[in-house]
């Protein structure tokens, strides 16, 4: 694992459809980047099925996301792992871009 003066050398910026580890102070959460820009990020921590009702059978969406958002002064805690081409992906690239 890189150390803290390494992170601060070489800034991560994160980016849609990484996949990092959030160290917090009790413990170390992980999951793909859902959503990014220059302020914020969401970490998909989780997916759900909506319950089966009347409301949710016309909606497009039928999966709760358990999201943890980072805010930008936080990313130092951020540890990236690998990334993804798209939200159906499932293979899994290492940081070089090559298919494991």
């Amino acid at each position: 694992m890189e150390t803290r003066k390494d992170r601060m050398n070489n800034p991560y910026t994160p980016k849609l459809h990484d996949y990092v580890r959030y160290h917090s102070a009790h413990r170390v959460h992980e999951g793909w980047v859902y959503y990014a820009d220059h302020e914020t990020i969401s970490i998909e921590l989780g997916v759900t099925e909506k319950p089966h009702c009347p409301c949710t059978i016309t909606e497009l969406h039928k999966k709760n996301h358990i999201l943890l958002v980072v805010p930008h002064w936080k990313w130092d805690r951020l540890e990236y792992v690998t990334c993804r081409e798209g939200f159906h992906d499932e293979s899994i690239r290492d940081p070089t871009g090559n298919n494991r």
